[in-house]
């Protein structure tokens, strides 16, 4: 009968996408715990020996639209000192499509991407703040990976997509007040402002401060979403004992 969203995530015309009655509360509809992490791991320690620049794609690989494909090889050829971690899938069959794909058109990332094993979520936030920057995907982005991710602060870099499932993060960055948040609106800016964000290690480290205090104010364990989740569903069970 209904989809909860959010006015951060949803565009003023999307209920046309929604055979459901699409209710929009003004937050993030979560109440999120902010990850306990009792150790930060090394690079070495995750497996990492590149010195260089690092961006972070760690998300689920079946999310890596082929349009992606293009960008990140932009990326990291303007980057050259530069790799993109992922995390491998359990038996390897994402790893495998996505190499084979990239053989034939981009053979680049063959070498430029490192598949980090299955982490544990305490690993996997150290290895958040091991990224210079992480690369949000393109069509079906990134939900709980950023909320663990702004323990740290490391920046995503967005692109504010047409529907919900490529809108969390730019919602998340409106929910948490960060004035000029690295989102984009096309694919040049996106690359660019990746690779400026990356290299530019005053003005990363000072947006990872402005993120991780954002974070604890304004994104976990944020009560205003249930308390309009509340009023949502008391309104509608009211109406249905009406009727």
């Amino acid at each position: 009968d209904y989809f909860l969203s959010s006015t951060k995530m949803e565009r003023s015309d999307s209920k046309k996408y929604y055979t459901e009655n699409l209710i929009m509360i003004d937050r993030l509809p979560m109440y999120y715990y902010p990850p306990v992490i009792d150790k930060n791991f090394s690079k070495k320690e995750l497996g990492i020996d590149h010195k260089g620049t690092l961006y972070g794609c760690l998300q689920s690989l079946f999310k890596l639209h082929p349009d992606f494909d293009e960008i990140i090889t932009k990326i990291v050829n303007k980057d050259k000192n530069s790799k993109i971690l992922m995390i491998e899938q359990k038996n390897g069959r994402w790893n495998k499509i996505l190499q084979d794909r990239w053989s034939k058109k981009y053979p680049v990332l063959l070498n430029k991407v490192q598949f980090i094993r299955r982490l544990s979520v305490n690993e996997f936030v150290s290895l958040t703040n091991c990224c210079d920057v992480l690369l949000d995907p393109f069509h079906f982005g990134s939900g709980n990976s950023f909320h663990e991710s702004t323990l740290h602060g490391t920046p995503t870099v967005s692109l504010i997509g047409e529907f919900m499932r490529s809108r969390v993060v730019y919602g998340a960055y409106q929910q948490m007040k960060i004035d000029h948040a690295p989102v984009t609106k096309n694919y040049d800016e996106y690359i660019n402002l990746a690779v400026d964000l990356a290299l530019d290690k005053k003005k990363n480290l000072a947006l990872r401060e402005k993120l991780k205090l954002a974070s604890q104010k304004y994104l976990y364990r944020d009560k205003e979403s249930v308390v309009q989740f509340e009023t949502f569903l008391e309104a509608t069970l009211s109406s249905f004992n009406k009727n």
